[in-house]
């Protein structure tokens, strides 16, 4: 061999050591390098599973790359047939994934969206004060992600009681409300105040109308919305049947919710069994298990939550430092044919050591 490593290999421009939140938007093809060890895979096929009423607690320690597997997990529910075939056939080509594991992948995956899936994917637990915090949180990643895929129908249709609870809530919101509705441009909207505005929502057939005074408070960043858990739930389920989709919802570093927000346990535990209804799912992460992060919670609390969630642990095997450094290396493209012939060379020089050594091996095992 004439020559470095580094005159035939490179480092793979999309690989990444560490992944956040940062990253993964600046990054948005950084899912195609997840490696696919087993705990991957098999967060794939429990997310696979029909379970609407039983939620994914994905747990793991510090650095197991939970964060990337969840994004890759969303990029693989949302991507083309085609893109999430390409994911798989990648890691086929080099051995990582037998054939008949890929093909059984790709045909569950295909199966899985042919009705059509959101993936709302939330990061952390910051702003959440309360009930109402939580359920706003949500709302807003569903509604940011439905206007990012180009869904047609924004659940506006659903949100009038919210509109008219927040009219209603004190003077302010409503004077504010009624100067917007008395523009010059709103005028098609027929309705000046926010009094009539309430009285044309709860007489019905308000849609239209209702749709436009949220996107004119979308416009000027008014979430004009007072949120419960009945009207979270009618808006998802108004979301999937008017769009024709499943809603999976990932929300990652959820460790805090549990220390920090105890008291809105039983509220996780009431999403998750109202989400046959609701046409969603929810996967959560932790850095922690279910039993330590939950504790000081009583038993009943403890025992209701964890029959809620199936669950998760992502582990690296131990052999994985040298399964990455073989996905993260690649050759240049214009040294690969000499590179090719290169590693033949190496291989067969290994080979004739190795061969060496179990002729010497049997002959000293003889001897003794």
């Amino acid at each position: 061999m004439s020559g470095k490593y580094c005159d035939y290999l490179k480092i793979d421009e999309s690989f990444c050591d560490v992944v956040s939140e940062t990253q993964m938007s600046e990054h948005p093809d950084l899912w195609r390098s997840t490696y696919p060890h087993e705990t991957f895979i098999e967060l794939v096929r429990y997310c696979l599973i029909d379970e609407e009423d039983k939620a994914l607690w994905v747990d793991g320690t510090y650095g197991t790359g939970k964060s990337q597997c969840l994004w890759t997990l969303k990029k693989l529910l949302e991507s083309s047939d085609d893109d999430a075939n390409g994911y798989f056939e990648k890691w086929q080509a080099n051995g990582t994934l037998t054939r008949d594991k890929a093909d059984s992948l790709k045909h569950e995956l295909s199966r899985f969206k042919s009705n059509g899936i959101l993936v709302p994917f939330l990061y952390d637990i910051r702003g959440i004060s309360d009930e109402s915090a939580l359920y706003m949180k949500i709302r807003d990643e569903v509604d940011r992600e439905i206007s990012r895929r180009g869904f047609h129908y924004k659940g506006d249709g659903s949100m009038g009681d919210c509109l008219v609870r927040w009219i209603e809530k004190d003077d302010v919101n409503a004077s504010y409300m009624s100067s917007i509705l008395s523009k010059p441009e709103n005028s098609s909207f027929g309705i000046s105040s926010s009094e009539a505005l309430v009285e044309r929502i709860r007489s019905g057939n308000c849609e239209r109308i209702v749709s436009g005074v949220l996107e004119e408070c979308r416009k000027r960043g008014i979430k004009a919305l007072d949120l419960d858990n009945d009207s979270l739930k009618a808006y998802l389920r108004d979301i999937s049947e008017k769009n024709n989709l499943r809603i999976f919802l990932i929300w990652d570093e959820f460790s805090g919710f549990f220390t920090y927000k105890k008291e809105l346990v039983t509220i996780l535990q009431s999403m998750v069994e109202s989400g046959k209804e609701m046409h969603m799912r929810l996967c959560i992460s932790t850095h922690r298990s279910d039993d330590e992060s939950m504790i000081g919670a009583d038993e009943n609390t403890l025992f209701k939550t964890k029959d809620r969630f199936r669950l998760c642990r992502i582990a690296l095997p131990s052999d994985i430092a040298f399964q990455l450094l073989s996905s993260a290396i690649v050759p240049k493209d214009s040294d690969r044919s000499e590179w090719d012939r290169v590693r033949q060379n190496l291989a067969d020089r290994i080979g004739g050591v190795v061969g060496e050594i179990a002729i010497h091996e049997k002959s000293s095992n003889k001897t003794i």
